[in-house]
């Protein structure tokens, strides 16, 4: 696991670079959500609006909205793809976001188009601990961060 400070980015997991979401693999379906990064940043998630299941979606294409304060930015899909199911717990208590943003606060299932090439474009495996303190001091530096 690579880890700076507070937070932490389990290493079987891919992350989205610029927009810190991350990418479950799970079997022939992805699971998705926040990592603690983007979570930390966002600080207390209040809302989220989902685009409904059934759509096909490019890669970095927005499957939702996301509000945090003062803050509402895209949701931006990490993998090209359907998806299938949409994480109903978080809709109406997004709290698992910012408590739970690798367990119970996923946000999407989805049924990938071309999931090795788009995985190949994700932060995963020996570099994972260069990108989190690289990442880190650019949001800090950029304001992003409060801690």
């Amino acid at each position: 696991m690579a880890t700076l400070d507070a937070f932490n980015l389990p290493d079987e997991l891919y992350y989205q670079k610029e927009d810190h979401l991350w990418v479950r693999v799970e079997g022939d379906m992805v699971r998705i959500g926040l990592d603690d990064i983007a979570q930390a940043s966002a600080q207390t998630i209040t809302a989220l609006r989902i685009k409904p299941p059934g759509r096909p979606l490019a890669v970095l294409r927005p499957f939702g909205t996301m509000e945090a304060g003062k803050y509402v930015g895209p949701l931006r899909l990490p993998v090209g793809g359907t998806v299938v199911e949409v994480n109903d717990e978080i809709m109406d208590n997004p709290g698992p976001l910012n408590s739970d943003p690798y367990g119970k606060g996923w946000i999407v299932l989805v049924e990938p188009d071309n999931l090795a090439a788009d995985l190949s474009n994700l932060a995963h495996g020996d570099g994972l601990q260069s990108w989190l303190e690289s990442s880190v001091a650019d949001w800090r530096a950029r304001g992003l961060l409060k801690k």
